[in-house]
């Protein structure tokens, strides 16, 4: 009744909202695992919400390196963004990326394209989402 990671995208049974910090159930098995890792607790939010302003900079600067051609200091960037807790928020937004209204739940209308950019697709199922 749990969600294992290793066994399909957890984004199918939880979603994140990116700038709450808060996991919301999609399914019985998100909702389920939301209550017994108690993934909803306030230090968690509060970093994931933390984390969600400091890749929005972090998105920004990177941008910015690159039409600098300062590759070494913007692949530094895209580095620190696979660590958590910005993996797990950086993901959260680049499913958001091509929905109706992202500009606005991301709090910014640049950030769809900024996301984008396939440097930042870590992920498989992140390069389809």
């Amino acid at each position: 009744m749990l969600i294992d990671p290793s066994n399909g995208d957890p984004y199918d049974h939880l979603e994140l909202m990116p700038s709450t910090g808060r996991y919301e159930a999609v399914t019985d098995c998100g909702e389920a695992t939301i209550e017994v890792f108690r993934l909803n607790r306030a230090d968690l939010e509060r970093g994931r919400k933390s984390a969600f302003v400091r890749i929005k900079s972090m998105l920004r600067d990177h941008a910015q390196l690159t039409e600098d051609g300062r590759d070494e200091e913007a692949h530094e960037i895209v580095a620190s963004l696979q660590d958590q807790p910005f993996a797990d928020v950086l993901y959260a937004m680049l499913r958001f990326r091509d929905s109706p209204g992202a500009s606005t739940v991301l709090g910014d209308p640049n950030l769809p394209a900024l996301l984008d950019n396939p440097v930042f697709h870590f992920w498989p199922e992140a390069r389809s989402a």
